[in-house]
């Protein structure tokens, strides 16, 4: 987590306001400690993105497919020229935001310029706010993908890839035409529960669906029409209250030594495989999960970029006496390809999936 800068103005700095110099160190110093602390929470945006520096505007990645393999060739003869094919682009804009904390000159008189409570709940505020925006905007980005965007207070945030479809789709497509492949793919699965209600599911029928979401991102085609030959690694699973059994059922899955489910012996491939990922804002009605390749994720996949770490100034207002802080940040977030991550939608027992979706 970046570290807050603070910077003074000249009555702050100055020699206009005594008391005031003597709450602004404490009160900057809270925020600076809150900021650090930050590292100690839990945040998904590691699991959920590869997260860089930027000094840029705007970020542009394009996306090439690679070169073919080696052909067989006579002694003496020319190799075969090859060449790669331009597939797609996608670019990342930064975004501005900014929080305004006030300290009213009464409440700071009522707390004979001390850090009381009050002044250290507002204080505190700026970190917690800078923390919740990354991770709210980070979560939703993955939440909302089945569609092409979603609004955050006014501001469109994008979430196609470079495909132009949303990043979960059952219409994606790789390489491109007249390149070395190109084809249709979907990274958006169905499965089918054993009973009328999706969460109560045997965990050993969760098991096998891992199993098989793992191989679907293992062979998801890459450009040139080959399997990219990733492992799946997370799961990122729902906080919703009306899924929580069917979480449940996950981590036994995940969990168990032998084969969950059953009264045999047989050993459960899938334990150990896997880190669990829980997003505290996702509340979907009925069960779904994400499954991820970390590996395939740090190939420029999802990106999170900081262009501006966090800052604040902090002022007095010399008509009313306030103090005011203010923090500021740029960062920038998207999806430059789908083939790291794929959903599954579990439906009850008697349930039709989609047209042309694939039911595992």
């Amino acid at each position: 987590m970046p570290k807050v800068q603070i910077t003074y103005n000249q009555s702050i700095n100055g020699n206009k306001n005594v008391r005031l110099k003597g709450l602004v160190p404490l009160v900057s110093a809270l925020i600076e400690e809150s900021t650090q602390n930050l590292d100690k929470k839990k945040s998904a945006i590691p699991f959920l993105f590869n997260e860089k520096k930027s000094d840029k505007h705007t970020e542009y990645i394009a996306i090439e497919d690679g070169y073919d393999l080696m052909d067989p060739t006579f002694d003496g003869d020319r190799p075969k020229t090859d060449k790669t094919a331009h597939v797609g682009e996608k670019k990342i804009s930064h975004i501005n935001f900014t929080k305004h904390v006030m300290f009213t000159e009464q409440m700071m008189e009522d707390a004979y310029y001390q850090l009381d409570p009050s002044i250290e709940v507002k204080a505190k505020s700026l970190p917690d706010s800078y923390f919740k925006t990354r991770e709210k905007i980070a979560q939703l980005a993955y939440i909302e993908a089945e569609n092409a965007s979603f609004d955050y207070r006014g501001e469109k945030i994008d979430l196609t890839t470079y495909d132009g479809k949303p990043l979960f789709s059952t219409k994606h497509t790789y390489g491109v035409e007249g390149g070395h492949a190109f084809g249709t793919q979907s990274n958006i699965f169905y499965a089918i529960a054993d009973s009328t209600d999706p969460n109560d599911v045997n965990p050993g029928l969760v098991a096998e669906w891992l199993s098989q979401m793992a191989a679907e991102i293992n062979q998801m085609k890459n450009a040139n029409g080959e399997a990219q030959d990733f492992d799946a690694d997370t799961i990122f699973v729902p906080r919703g209250v009306e899924t929580t059994p069917f979480v449940d059922k996950v981590r036994r899955a995940i969990g168990s030594d032998y084969f969950p489910g059953t009264a045999n012996n047989d050993i459960n491939t899938q334990a150990g495989q896997w880190n669990f990922v829980p997003l505290t804002l996702w509340k979907p009605k009925t069960p779904e999960i994400m499954v991820m390749s970390q590996d395939a994720k740090q190939m420029m996949k999802s990106m999170f970029y900081n262009r501006i770490t966090l800052g604040v100034n902090a002022w007095t207002d010399e008509m009313t006496g306030n103090l005011n802080y203010r923090a500021r940040t740029r960062f920038g977030l998207g999806h430059v390809d789908y083939k790291h991550v794929a959903k599954l939608k579990i439906l009850g027992k008697g349930a039709s999936a989609p047209d042309g979706a694939k039911v595992l």
